[in-house]
């Protein structure tokens, strides 16, 4: 509340100075807002979900069951709910069922006996009945721990505006006039409710461990909860063609569900491969990044969930606290990331984050140059320092993208295997490799600019980000839709840039098409956007610091 209070003083204070500075606010005035904002938030705190029943309702067509109809499914999640109402000596919450193939497990509520916990199609056909419990307890744990009702609060006005971008993108359909600009609107909006998570994060990240360790008192089974998750991450893997998590059951139950879709890709290829029969590495390693690289630690922070690594070690510790062995042979894990020099990683994610901030350096640099350079040049006009941002924003692309696209002369010969469970690879400089594999599928990436290729090889799957040329995009874009439908079921090799952050992927460089005699190359231009990004800042900033000169010089003459 004090938090409102202040806000609310901030908004005051900012409107009045704008529409009009001499303006002095009263006391009274002051209370006024204070009872405005108390009261607000207090109706936001009832009726967010009903609010948010209505979005379900109307975009995830949730369906209401009763126990009994849930226990045909799983009779073992039936009984830990019904062990958990009697130790919390509450009402049975409203049971939802989603028919989707994706795993996705949520509540919301803010009274104890009205909570509502939903369940979908695809978390019972991928999960055994233990996992499937214990799932669902440890979604009773977030509303045994008020986490969810402190969540459903504070995400119900993002909802509402989610909500609304869903309707103006059905709008933009049916329109005959400005689809673009209905489309455009309401992907501005997903944006905004996407850039409010770090905020509601803050809740839901401490509030998993809590749950999970109240989920694994509940069911007395923290391994279940340990299969379950990496199963989950697979199931997501597979529904979802080109590593592209998304659509509106993912993005609407982000916060509320069992974990970040966004950022367990790589473990859900892992297991992938694992449950294709991979007996050449331990693919277990792959939560080896997660517990040493630098990068998991400062990605995790803008997650909803901790990464799936970070949890599955704190369920590990509850499991031996249980006397129970935990999964995956966590001692030898454990054992191997302890030898583990970490000097080598803190070095390379401290230069990695200077690279990646280089844009913003950039920019400082060149308003601060403007400042130095101001008195004697006598550069009194609002456009130098303007300029000179520009100048800076784009060197520092520039030099960012070297580092994301570095040459071939070392590329690496390897699998998707390998990859995944190398814990140093970075998410910014990344590593050029080479893997052979066929051409199974590819989808269009958000945006519509590039496309998303899922290449198989002997291990399982790979995914490739394809970027067009700038003459293709600018002609047709259809071109390069064409040119990848014949490349369909092909064998390919697939040269790229590989690096690990919330995904997994190859940002793809060349791609050989081996049965076409002589093989045939279709060249991905990565370097080519950034460094016409890149150069086009540049040019922008010389231009205004420039072109008036010479107009006016011109013009004298």
């Amino acid at each position: 509340m004090a938090l409102a209070w202040g806000t609310t003083d901030l908004v005051l204070w900012g409107l009045i100075q704008f529409f009009s500075p001499t303006l002095v606010v009263t006391g009274g005035w002051q209370m006024v807002a204070h009872g405005i904002t108390v009261v607000s938030g207090i109706l936001l705190f009832f009726m967010s979900p009903w609010w948010i029943d209505q979005g379900q309702k109307a975009y995830q067509k949730v369906q209401w069951l009763t126990l009994a109809d849930i226990e045909e499914r799983s009779p073992e999640t039936v009984e830990v709910i019904e062990t958990f109402c009697e130790r919390q000596n509450c009402d049975f919450p409203r049971l939802g069922w989603i028919d989707d193939p994706n795993p996705v497990a949520y509540s919301y509520g803010v009274l104890p006996n009205s909570m509502r916990l939903v369940l979908s199609r695809g978390l019972l056909e991928c999960l055994t009945d233990d996992e499937a419990a214990a799932v669902c307890a440890f979604q009773l744990g977030r509303i045994a721990t008020g986490n969810t009702a402190l969540v459903t609060y504070l995400s119900a006005v993002p909802q509402l505006v989610y909500n609304g971008a869903i309707a103006l993108g059905r709008l933009g359909f049916r329109v005959k006039f400005g689809k673009g600009g209905w489309q455009a609107l309401a992907d501005g909006l997903r944006w905004g409710c996407g850039r409010f998570l770090p905020a509601i994060a803050l809740v839901t990240r401490p509030g998993a461990y809590l749950a999970d360790r109240y989920g694994a008192e509940l069911t007395g089974n923290p391994n279940a909860l340990m299969r379950a998750l990496p199963k989950m991450a697979r199931q997501l893997v597979t529904v979802n063609p080109g590593n592209r998590v998304g659509g509106r059951l993912l993005e609407s139950t982000r916060i509320a569900g069992v974990l970040d879709e966004r950022t367990v890709g790589a473990v859900g290829m892992a297991f992938e491969l694992l449950y294709a029969g991979q007996p050449e590495q331990n693919l277990y390693r792959v939560f080896l990044w997660d517990w040493l690289n630098p990068w998991a630690a400062w990605l995790s922070l803008f997650s909803s969930h901790p990464f799936l690594g970070q949890r599955l070690l704190v369920l590990a510790d509850h499991a031996k606290t249980l006397g129970l062995t935990p999964e995956y042979g966590w001692s030898q894990l454990v054992a191997e990331a302890k030898k583990r020099p970490r000097s080598k990683l803190y070095r390379g994610f401290m230069w990695d984050a200077i690279a990646g901030m280089s844009p913003v350096l950039g920019l400082g640099l060149g308003l601060l140059l403007s400042q130095l350079l101001r008195s004697p040049l006598q550069l009194y006009e609002g456009r130098f320092p303007v300029g000179l941002a520009a100048v800076g924003w784009g060197l520092g692309l520039m030099w960012r993208g070297a580092l994301r696209y570095p040459n071939f002369r070392r590329v690496v010969g390897t699998d998707l295997a390998g990859l995944l469970t190398d814990p140093e690879v970075g998410a910014l400089r990344s590593v050029p490799v080479e893997v052979p594999g066929q051409f199974v599928r590819y989808t269009a990436q958000t945006g519509g600019l590039g496309f998303a290729i899922e290449l198989g090889d002997r291990s399982g799957k790979m995914y490739l980000e394809y970027l067009p040329s700038l003459g293709d995009f600018i002609r047709d874009p259809q071109i390069a839709l064409r040119r990848l439908e014949g490349l369909v079921g092909t064998n390919v090799v697939a040269i790229g840039w590989f690096r690990r952050g919330h995904r997994a992927a190859i940002d793809l460089a060349q791609l050989q098409c081996l049965d076409r005699q002589p093989p045939k190359t279709f060249p991905s231009y990565h370097q080519l956007w950034n460094n016409t990004v890149s150069s086009a800042w540049v040019l922008l900033g010389l231009g205004l610091l420039v072109l008036p000169e010479l107009v006016a010089l011109a013009t004298r003459r």
